[in-house]
């Protein structure tokens, strides 16, 4: 890439070639072994208007994509495999979309007018890296925020600041527990994970409630009394 992001590879095909690049691809007359097609055999149906449609009524000047049948050259579609696992960290994917989509489109900039409307999708494998983007900030923020209103409501319960404070941080080494079991069996973080890391405070608040307020309502007279009644 130059410093204005262009691509240093040209076109693969001039532009004032295109045309002529693409029918003499579909004039191939070579059979496939595999489908016992040929190229014009296989792909004419999704490159061309159907001969029943009237040229004239297609937005544009469709002349120079006309052939001899009469057939409108009307869309090309290719299928690239990238030699990347799937299951790549995030943030390498996100990575290998953003350079995907720049190459795409230095295509579409340096390529033939007809390609001006040329786009990129994939099968799931953008979204899933985005996916996991998402979940991974919204679990932190989502158990950040369950464990500033779990001491809220610990103080509330116990009427004692320390006690809360003692109890949030015994629910934190929950989360670090679950964490470190998912780590552990080899999980990944997913959408079902992510919820479970912000539900397993819900419940954890539970126990160190009842606990806090055990001990914060024992008539013993010294701490280890109240430990032990608790």
């Amino acid at each position: 890439w130059d410093t204005d992001g262009n691509s240093c590879e040209p076109f693969p095909v001039p532009p004032s070639s295109f045309l002529d690049a693409v029918t003499a691809f579909l004039q191939d007359e070579t059979v496939d072994p595999v489908t016992l097609q040929t190229n014009f055999d296989r792909f004419s149906t999704q490159v061309f208007v159907e001969n029943d449609v009237d040229p004239s009524s297609l937005s544009g000047d469709f002349s120079c994509r006309t052939n001899s049948d009469g057939l409108v050259l009307f869309a090309i579609s290719t299928i690239n495999v990238l030699d990347q696992d799937f299951a790549l960290n995030y943030e390498d994917g996100i990575d290998l979309y953003d350079l995907w989509d720049t190459w795409s489109s230095q295509m579409v900039k340096h390529g033939p007018s007809e390609m001006a409307a040329t786009m990129q999708t994939d099968s799931a494998a953008w979204a899933f890296y985005f996916l996991n983007e998402t979940l991974l900030e919204e679990t932190f923020s989502g158990i950040g925020l369950a464990l500033g209103l779990s001491l809220v409501v610990l103080m509330i319960v116990t009427g004692n600041i320390i006690i809360a404070f003692y109890a949030v941080f015994t629910i934190g080494l929950i989360v670090v527990d679950v964490f470190a079991f998912t780590v552990l069996v080899g999980w990944s973080l997913g959408v079902l994970e992510s919820v479970n890391y912000v539900v397993v405070i819900g419940m954890s608040i539970d126990y160190t409630v009842h606990m806090g307020n055990a001990f914060t309502s024992s008539k013993a007279d010294t701490r280890n009394e109240r430990v032990v009644l608790t």
